[in-house]
């Protein structure tokens, strides 16, 4: 396994520079894990990014935030989720917000998003999961994601 490792490292750190290349001369985002990636194929032709925020009604010009944890939901990174929310995204329309709490959490945080009024505000979502993946991720700016 120690061997299979040292070889797989320059094809792994050669790929990711070739990813991470092609995606900025695209302006594309672009996710690489040892054991996950992402890869969007500029070959298409087609901005994933506007695509994206086209089918999950996001405005085209926002900064796109998403943020998740584990499917089991991620205290830290929904408190986190939620004070960011309140204070900072509340006042920032131009950042649209969606944050997955994990079923665990859910209906714990979906009760304190509505007290502060958060659901009430059209740049902010609150889901128990993210059943579109890579839809969510192609429409975001930024990703922030927990184990």
């Amino acid at each position: 396994q120690q061997l299979q490792s040292s070889l797989q490292a320059p094809i792994y750190e050669k790929a990711q520079t070739t990813v991470q290349e092609i995606a900025k001369a695209q302006g594309l985002a672009f996710v690489f894990e040892e054991t996950q990636m992402l890869y969007i194929d500029p070959a298409q032709g087609v901005n994933l990014t506007t695509e994206a925020r086209k089918a999950l009604g996001i405005p085209e010009d926002a900064k796109v935030l998403l943020s998740f944890g584990g499917s089991l939901g991620a205290r830290a990174i929904n408190n986190a989720a939620m004070e960011l929310m309140q204070e900072y995204v509340n006042d920032h329309e131009e950042v649209f917000y969606i944050h997955a709490t994990g079923a665990s959490s859910y209906k714990e945080y979906r009760a304190l998003f509505e007290e502060a009024g958060l659901n009430q505000l059209s740049n902010l979502r609150m889901t128990e999961y993210l059943y579109d993946m890579p839809t969510q991720m192609a429409a975001a700016d930024i990703i922030n994601a927990a184990r």
